[in-house]
């Protein structure tokens, strides 16, 4: 997207953009620092068309993930050996794009001011999830003791 924009004689900011997802990533103002993110997908995307095996990303997100899986599905019809790469390489990020996320997640808190998150563990398969707690029998009211009588 070079020169996707320039200044005009009022001295506002015109956007040219000639692709759909130009456009999105143009528009998408929560998002900067999806650029560079989305820029190293593309860059390993190419290079896994091209048969070289990229280095694993360590500030890959869940958008990296979705775009290398967005061209997996939409550009590899009758090539299953190039899906799979594409496949296994965005899977590779699994972890990193979890830790990466959690700490997003912990610092959007902070932003916040809502602190960290209380502990809790994990579900693990095959073990029994805590039940939620009940909620108590409705309280009744008192029946009004008789002058004097001292309630039971």
């Amino acid at each position: 997207m070079e020169n996707a924009g320039f200044a005009s004689p009022s001295g506002k900011l015109v956007l040219i953009v000639d692709d759909d997802e130009s456009v999105r990533v143009a528009l998408d103002t929560e998002n900067d620092g999806n650029r560079e993110v989305l820029a190293r997908a593309s860059e390993a995307i190419q290079d896994i068309v091209k048969g070289k095996k990229p280095k694993l990303f360590r500030g890959a997100t869940t958008a990296f993930q979705q775009k290398i899986v967005d061209f997996a599905a939409d550009n590899t019809d009758g090539d299953l050996e190039l899906f799979n790469r594409l496949m296994e390489y965005s899977q590779a990020h699994d972890q990193l794009v979890m830790e990466n996320m959690t700490r997003k997640a912990m610092k959007v808190r902070a932003q916040q001011g809502m602190g960290l998150p209380p502990p809790s563990q994990p579900a693990q398969p095959g073990m029994a999830q805590p039940e939620m707690a009940q909620p108590e029998e409705p309280m009744q009211p008192e029946q009004p003791a008789e002058m004097g009588a001292l309630p039971v």
